[in-house]
């Protein structure tokens, strides 16, 4: 099944309560990818470093996890983003995940080209 990426998003405004993305050390971040940090951080719930999330595990490294609430206005930062393949370092953050009561129910990983939706 083919989705497009404003129709995932749609999608996942009408079953996911929150978002996740993920910075990594060491590869930097552009300003088009400060810039949608900036603009989601009055929707953060949290910021943790961690090794695992969704699809990955870092072997003796972390990385930021930013979890956000998912709405109408945090929404819109996320369609300033062309594709789902589009998030990744450095110009963006990776690893897109959207969780319906915590848990996982579509996750990715851009460099991978790779994504889909958790049961």
């Amino acid at each position: 099944m083919k989705i497009g990426y404003s129709k995932l998003l749609r999608e996942m405004l009408t079953n996911a309560d929150s978002f996740s993305f993920v910075v990594r050390d060491g590869m930097g971040l552009n300003e088009s990818g400060k810039k949608i940090i900036e603009d989601l951080k009055s929707h953060l719930i949290e910021a943790t470093r961690s090794s695992e999330w969704p699809g990955t595990k870092l072997i003796n490294h972390t990385a930021l996890v930013s979890k956000y609430r998912l709405n109408e206005e945090s929404i819109k930062s996320l369609s300033r983003v062309k594709g789902l393949f589009d998030w990744m370092q450095p110009d963006l953050p990776e690893d897109l995940t959207f969780y319906k009561n915590d848990k996982p129910i579509f996750a990715s990983i851009a460099h991978e080209k790779d994504c889909w939706y958790v049961e």
